[in-house]
């Protein structure tokens, strides 16, 4: 199975992207009273819970992805 550059760029830009958003949403459940006024309201604690629920699925597709994109003999071709 041949990857391109392009690919694996993709793969970890995606990566960083939900990882950041994970984060940000993992503040909002536990710091809902900082992170509601730094969104202006956007993300409050529910909201905040229900997307960091979502992300867990793709997040993991994701490293498990660029884990085996990266790790793989000759990184994959």
């Amino acid at each position: 199975m041949r990857v391109s550059g392009k690919n694996r760029r993709i793969i970890a830009w995606l990566l960083a992207t939900f990882s950041v958003l994970l984060v940000l949403t993992g503040l909002g459940i536990t710091r809902y009273e900082v992170i509601t006024p730094l969104t202006l309201g956007l993300l409050d604690k529910a909201l905040s819970y229900k997307i960091h629920v979502l992300l867990w699925g793709p997040f993991l597709i994701l490293v498990v992805l660029h884990v085996y994109l990266n790790t793989s003999p000759e990184k994959r071709s």
